[in-house]
């Protein structure tokens, strides 16, 4: 329409140089009528970025990941990158969508804050682009952050001890994460170190949410010999036992 090269109208269209003010003036009454607009796809297809980065969390309503997304939604703005979302609700099959997209190429990197695929389904993606861990990753040679969980499940646990608590109840999300596996073995640890006997039923497990905290007091009614301490890694599950022992009468102390 313009009735100059494809590179002139590359030129024009990205404002480089060495282009004559008519050809300019040629190719920009071409796009007005014919209402062109870039193609972000093709663009970023030749620059070999998307500037997106894929965030793949379990949940959107939850607090904890809330405030890990709002972190990286600064510091990707502030690298002027935007985020894809994922929920994933703890399904293999959704984590690996986004993994595929990394493949794919339709994002740059991937951020997975609790991984729900094995370790043999994400050797497979490790070269399509960089994949950052929310966990404590071991020798692989892959990066990662991450708190440790076995330190602190550690000092929570010695705390209830010194405060004269016997028999201590865990609360942990799930026992496969590895988040959740250390959290059980500090705890396996701590009563295997000063002697006191291991109660399975002690364990709650897959608990996320201020509901959960209901069902947990349920259970611990119906303990023949419930623990008198509990340590819960969950916010929103304490409050939900705190608010439903209210309910029910039930005296709770806050340490």
């Amino acid at each position: 329409m313009a009735g100059v090269s494809i590179t002139t109208v590359s030129r024009v269209i990205n404002n480089q140089p060495y282009v004559s003010l008519e050809k300019i003036e040629a190719v920009r009454r071409a796009i007005e009528t014919s209402k062109y607009e870039k193609n972000i796809n093709a663009v970023h297809l030749s620059k070999g970025k998307t500037f997106l980065i894929g965030v793949a969390i379990p949940f959107f309503n939850h607090p904890f990941f809330a405030l890990i997304v709002e972190g990286i939604a600064n510091e990707a703005l502030n690298s002027n990158y935007k985020m894809v979302l994922f929920q994933t609700n703890y399904e293999e099959s959704r984590e690996i969508e986004s993994l595929d997209m990394l493949k794919q190429k339709q994002i740059d990197a991937l951020i997975i804050c609790s991984r729900i695929c094995e370790w043999n389904v994400i050797d497979t993606y490790l070269n399509y682009g960089p994949i950052i861990f929310c966990e404590n990753t071991g020798d692989k040679n892959v990066s990662s952050i991450y708190m440790d969980h076995y330190k602190s499940f550690s000092k929570g646990l010695e705390y209830l001890y010194s405060k004269g608590h016997r028999k201590i109840g865990i609360c942990v999300g799930r026992k496969v994460g590895t988040n959740g596996v250390q959290r059980i073995s500090a705890y396996r640890d701590f009563l295997r170190k000063l002697n006191e006997p291991f109660e399975s039923e002690y364990i709650f497990s897959d608990y996320y949410d201020f509901e959960d905290g209901h069902e947990i007091v349920e259970k611990l009614i119906n303990l023949n010999n419930p623990p008198s301490a509990l340590l819960v890694s969950n916010d929103q599950v304490a409050a939900g036992i705190v608010t439903c022992s209210k309910e029910k009468g039930i005296s709770i102390r806050q340490l």
